[in-house]
């Protein structure tokens, strides 16, 4: 399987495209087979390793996940034991600011409790940053929205 990848901090130029292990879904855990990703402002600064106080969760000198991305669009391909609410198939977007940052792979593992279901008439190329961005104006006003 493909996924951008990098081994260090900086700028596109530690991008790379590499072969990396198909993932496999633990308890609770879903593959998603990603349709589309967006690139928004903690994608850079995840890239970039700044500011340099967060490199004490993502990694002193280098980062820990090697991916980047950080939301996603796309559909279930596979779930774990324990997995009851998501079915193969299934049409999900998912932030993954707390799961490693590697949405910009064709298939991730993602927790089931971080997914949630496309609502019906929102494309999937309109999915992934419109999510988030709903997320964050709805936290501005006090309230989450996630409704069409």
């Amino acid at each position: 399987m493909r996924a951008l990848v990098r081994d260090g901090y900086g700028g596109p130029e530690v991008l790379r495209v590499d072969e990396v292990p198909d993932p496999s879904p633990g308890p609770g855990e879903v593959i998603v087979r990603v349709r589309a990703s967006s690139l928004n402002m903690a994608d850079l600064d995840v890239l970039f390793g700044r500011p340099r106080i967060a490199r004490a969760y993502y990694g002193m000198s280098a980062p820990k996940f090697p991916g980047l991305g950080v939301d996603l669009a796309g559909e279930v391909v596979e779930t774990g034991s324990g997995v009851q609410d998501l079915r193969p198939r299934d049409r999900v977007w998912a932030d993954l600011f707390s799961y490693g940052h590697s949405a910009l792979a064709e298939r991730v593992v993602v927790p089931a409790t971080a997914l949630r279901r496309i609502p019906d008439g929102v494309h999937r190329l309109d999915a992934a940053p419109e999510m988030l961005a709903r997320m964050a104006a709805g936290a501005a006003r006090g309230k989450i929205v996630i409704e069409p």
